[in-house]
């Protein structure tokens, strides 16, 4: 006779399964438990739904929260459920943007940097315009970047973050980390960079010249740096 414990323990064992590093476990009733028949208690905070699975005799299948049941020949198997998440269906756009912003980007800031040093430094001002006209485009397609970033982010947060690299890389996860702190940093940095260049002539104020310097060439690191952490880590795992 199989007592309401037992049923519950077996529960439990199925939920402890389930909520392991992987995305979906394989159960085989037939071997694991010949004579168990599974009957749903209705007030179990672990049941969401009830299906009939059809072994060699008709089954009743508890399914844990969060998971869905997949019936196959003589064994059934239990997936976590995909949630709705904002925006998860232009995910894959929205990466594509973000990575196509961030190239304008790079060569934004990489060209401001090359005008500053080969120019600037040796006394050749001809470029000004371009040199300003690089530090607004760099500062606007950051902010896009960013803005392109954050509308992806919950899909990553969920599917790339959470289900993989907290699971099986945690080291992922801090570069991640590490990588965000930068940027937003950077943005601050930026913000200030970009508001200095609009009242800032390097022709006439050289003795200011070694300070946006330095401001051009922190910015140049911080973005490279976090492009190049952002490229290692989809290919560990992308949307």
């Amino acid at each position: 006779m199989i007592n309401k414990q037992t049923i519950i323990q077996h529960i439990h064992r199925i939920a402890k399964e389930c909520s392991g590093k992987t995305d979906s476990i394989s159960l085989s009733l037939k071997k694991k438990n010949p004579k168990l028949p599974i009957t749903a208690i209705a007030n179990h905070p672990l049941v969401e739904t009830v299906v009939r699975a059809t072994f060699p005799k008709p089954l009743n299948v508890l399914v844990p929260m969060g998971m869905k049941a997949i019936i196959g020949k003589n064994r059934f198997w239990f997936e976590k459920e995909k949630t709705m998440i904002f925006l998860e269906s232009l995910s894959k756009l929205l990466l594509f943007l973000h990575l196509i912003s961030t190239i304008v980007l790079i060569g934004s800031i990489s060209l401001n940097l090359i005008i500053i040093l080969a120019g600037y430094w040796r006394g050749k001002f001809f470029k000004k315009n371009l040199e300003k006209l690089c530090v607004k485009i760099s500062f606007w397609t950051y902010t896009i970047v960013c803005i392109f970033g954050a509308l992806a982010y919950p899909t990553f947060r969920v599917r790339i973050r959470y289900e993989y690299l907290d699971k099986t890389l945690p080291w992922a996860t801090g570069l991640f980390e590490v990588k965000e702190h930068w940027s937003t940093i950077g943005f601050a940095l930026f913000m200030a960079y970009y508001f200095l260049r609009e009242k800032f002539d390097p022709e006439i104020e050289k003795e200011n010249l070694f300070f946006y310097t330095l401001m051009c060439y922190i910015l140049f690191i911080i973005i490279w740096y976090s492009a190049s952490i952002g490229y290692y880590l989809t290919t560990l795992k992308g949307i």
